[in-house]
């Protein structure tokens, strides 16, 4: 499944907020979640794996799916209802890109790139 087509440029305009460090990510209850938050939507990427869960069960699999990871995108109103959602298994067209935008902003939510400037700086010092 490729990203629907209505939301293309949505997702483009995430990834260059993103990567221009203007979007205000945090990250989510899950360790691979992330979300970004207006005052009236939101928007939580979630990186899963089909093959086990994080405490160590099993999931059910879902022949959709496949086995291996898949990136779930979703959009909330301001009532926390799903607007609209889809998922990308890895053998997705663009299941890298979204990847990459999840990772990028979960950098961003754990503020990766500060605390690395600190580390050089204190190493350096």
């Amino acid at each position: 499944m490729p990203i629907p087509n209505e939301l293309e440029p949505h997702i483009k305009r995430l990834e260059e907020m993103t990567a221009n460090k203007r979007a205000r990510w945090r990250t989510g209850s899950g360790e691979r979640e992330v979300l970004l938050t207006t005052a009236t939507d939101s928007v939580r990427l979630i990186e899963r794996s089909t093959v086990g869960s994080e405490d160590g069960s099993d999931v059910a699999r879902d022949e959709r799916l496949g086995l291996g990871t898949y990136v779930l995108f979703e959009f909330y109103d301001a009532d926390g209802d799903v607007v609209d959602s889809f998922y990308l298994n890895q053998d997705d067209e663009d299941s890298s890109r979204v990847l990459q935008l999840l990772r990028a902003a979960l950098r961003l939510a754990r503020d990766v790139p500060a605390k690395v400037d600190r580390f050089l700086a204190e190493t350096a010092a």
